[in-house]
């Protein structure tokens, strides 16, 4: 039987009057963790006590589903199947047996319905992919975008698992293939989906979407499903919930991430407060906690049109940001946007980032420089600012700064990574610098409209990019 539903309209509690985005730089380190040119619509991570080595497992769009040892620095991915599928969500359910636990991948999909293709789910076992979406209505839910479930280990008894998608949520036992009706929204679509994993026994779960008029929902159950609570965060427009992050120590403070802004509840739902991390032209599709300290929070997501990267930080609960800068790419390119991020439960300050486009990443953030609060001071010693005007005709000027002493090259591409102009190509002094581009290509030509990227280089080592639009008036 489907869960009681109530439902509460929400306007916004302690509405902060401007981002709070500047924060410590952490030094963090980014680096490419493999499936180059891939698109990563999910990751998820299998560690628990009895298993030997930590498997990071990745769901591609129609590339199928690799798996990587993290307990082996030097290993690769490997090819697990479902090659030509659209994945759109994966979940690693966890049981216990006695004194052994076990681990499947599950992954939810979008079947190409023209060739034939209907199953919404599959679960890895023995090595096989298996059909696992016995109970699930078509065409009421005829993809699957998110995916969760309990882990439970040893004597207890496995918990449920769910199912998101359209405007429904579904449940089902960890290791079974049969699924009943949790939760509807009715007309609209289910984006994401939470359980609060630390106490099996709380059965706390979340999901969140958007309704039929474009508004975002988020939804608490208490009791592994049965009955449900529904919140309307009132942000004022077309809007969705699109990822959940849960305390796991108090499973009343959860976090959302949003189109535009990473809100927050701090008793289980009644209220909800805008983060410092807000009026972005983000969709935040990955947030996560780090496993060594909850108040520590990754979020990201990407910017539309072109699909650009975009994540942040936050050492204080979500009061203060800092932006990662995206990785600079060979040749040059904007870096796709993120559709997910999972924490490294055994590594602190740990996480893995899927992107649209440019396979999968490993960030580790460095402790916080504690006391060092210069404002826009990134992490290796160096400041790249927006260049200002953007969009701009005809011309634009591009700030940095310098911690030391440095040669520097600054260079404009278009896209295809064709080299339009060299602005610097000198030794400076530390402090802060400029450069001005006048919207013309190496042979002195007016370049057309179009978007264009800038590239700082330090001692012959590039170290960071960002785009810029240049868009002639008729």
């Amino acid at each position: 039987m489907k869960g009681s539903v109530r439902l509460r309209v929400l306007f916004f509690a302690g509405l902060l009057a401007s981002q709070a985005l500047a924060q410590p730089g952490t030094a963090g380190k980014l680096e490419a963790f493999g499936l180059p040119g891939k698109r990563v619509s999910a990751l998820g991570v299998a560690q628990y006590a009895s298993l030997s080595a930590a498997l990071l497992y990745a769901a591609t769009a129609e590339e199928g589903v690799y798996r990587r040892n993290l307990a082996a620095p030097d290993s690769g991915w490997v090819e697990l199947g479902l090659k030509g599928k659209r994945l759109t969500a994966l979940d690693v359910q966890i049981w216990g047996a006695g004194p052994a636990d076990f681990h499947a991948p599950v992954v939810g999909l979008f079947p190409n319905y023209s060739a034939g293709d209907s199953t919404r789910i599959y679960r890895f076992e023995n090595g096989v992919w298996v059909p696992a979406d016995s109970g699930l209505p078509w065409p009421d839910l005829f993809l699957v975008k998110a995916l969760a479930s309990f882990r439970s280990t040893g004597h207890l008894a496995p918990g449920p698992a769910f199912a998101g998608g359209n405007g429904l949520v579904y449940r089902s036992r960890t290791f079974a293939r049969w699924w009943q009706p949790a939760f509807s929204v009715g007309l609209g679509v289910t984006n994401a989906l939470a359980v609060h994993q630390r106490d099996y026994f709380s059965g706390t779960i979340w999901a969140g979407g958007e309704n039929g008029i474009f508004a975002p929902w988020i939804a608490k159950s208490q009791d592994h499903g049965g009955t449900w609570e529904v919140f309307m965060p009132n942000l004022r427009g077309d809007n969705a919930c699109n990822s959940i992050a849960i305390h796991p120590e108090h499973p009343d403070t959860v976090y959302a991430g949003m189109e535009g802004a990473v809100i927050k509840t701090i008793n289980g739902g009644a209220t909800w407060d805008y983060t410092g991390l807000r009026d972005t032209p983000v969709y935040f599709y990955g947030l996560t906690l780090d496993s060594s300290n909850p108040d520590h929070i990754y979020a990201g997501g990407l910017i539309a049109n072109p699909d650009t990267w975009a994540l942040w930080e936050s050492l204080d609960a979500g009061a203060t940001w800092q932006e990662i800068a995206a990785p600079v790419l060979d040749p040059p390119a904007v870096a796709a946007g993120i559709t997910s991020i999972v924490a490294d439960r055994q590594a602190p300050r740990m996480i893995y980032i899927a992107t649209h486009g440019h396979g999968v990443w490993r960030y580790q953030s460095g402790p916080a420089a504690i006391g060092d609060r210069e404002e826009g001071r990134l992490p290796n010693g160096f400041w790249l600012a927006q260049n200002v005007p953007n969009p701009f005709n005809p011309e634009t000027l591009i700030r940095y700064r310098l911690a030391a002493s440095r040669h520097v090259k600054l260079e404009v591409f278009d896209l295809l990574g064709q080299r339009m102009a060299t602005l610097v190509d000198e030794r400076q002094p530390a402090g802060e610098h400029q450069a001005r581009w006048e919207g013309r290509n190496a042979a002195g030509k007016p370049a057309a409209s179009g978007v264009y990227l800038y590239r700082l280089s330090l001692d012959a080592k590039a170290v960071a990019t960002r785009k810029m639009l240049l868009r002639h008036i008729p």
